[in-house]
């Protein structure tokens, strides 16, 4: 089977620096977390792309690569994730801050 050219993919290391490529874990540290990284994709190993210098991992999987790119956050999901995280009072009206009860 003739080699193939690497892919390269970019992913956000999550908030414990961990990135996922074709269902392979593989964690930077926290140092590392929520950065950009890029990744050439060979058939045998994961080079990952950063600041101090490139990490090589073995590719233990051989499932097709599904996401090229990171894809960022969009202002709805932003704004849901904000509304999620407040607790309302019942006693006391969202937009005036009084007591209604």
């Amino acid at each position: 089977m003739p080699q193939r050219s690497p892919i390269t993919v970019q992913r956000r290391a999550n908030a414990f620096g961990v990135i996922t490529v074709t269902r392979q874990a593989v964690s930077l540290g926290r140092l590392h977390a929520g950065q950009v990284v890029t990744v050439p994709v060979s058939d045998t190993t994961l080079t990952i792309d950063l600041d101090e210098g490139p990490r090589t991992v073995h590719h233990t999987t051989d499932l097709p690569i599904r996401n090229v790119k990171v894809i960022g956050r969009t202002r709805s999901t932003m704004f849901r994730d904000h509304l999620s995280s407040m607790s309302w009072d019942r006693n006391v009206s969202p937009l005036m801050g009084l007591d209604t009860g």
